[in-house]
């Protein structure tokens, strides 16, 4: 990050997956993330699990306090890698309102 995009005048923060990027509770390797990754890498994460019905601001929250750092969701619905016979479509539903606060 200081060595390559501050010089380059990256303006946004830095954006990292993480090999695991499901689920709400600290591990090992969430907890040695913590430590090396920069403070301000934001990380994606999936839900409480890779494809998710329902996302609220306490799951995010959490999230967040398991790698300690921000997270940004990356939402996967809709998607079919999982089942090819079928299309998924409809509306998004499931979302806390303050998905926006955390």
């Amino acid at each position: 990050t200081e060595a390559f995009l501050e010089p380059r005048g990256a303006e946004r923060p830095l954006t990292m997956v993480p090999t695991d990027y499901a689920g709400t509770s600290r591990t090992a390797y969430r907890d040695r993330l913590a430590e090396d990754l920069p403070p301000g890498v934001l990380v994606w994460w999936t839900g409480r699990d890779v494809v998710v019905g329902t996302v609220t601001a306490d799951e995010i929250a959490a999230a967040a306090a398991s790698y300690g750092h921000r997270v940004a969701l990356w939402d996967n619905f809709p998607v079919n890698d999982f089942d090819f016979t079928r299309a998924v479509l409809g509306p998004l539903t499931g979302r806390d309102t303050r998905l926006d606060t955390v």
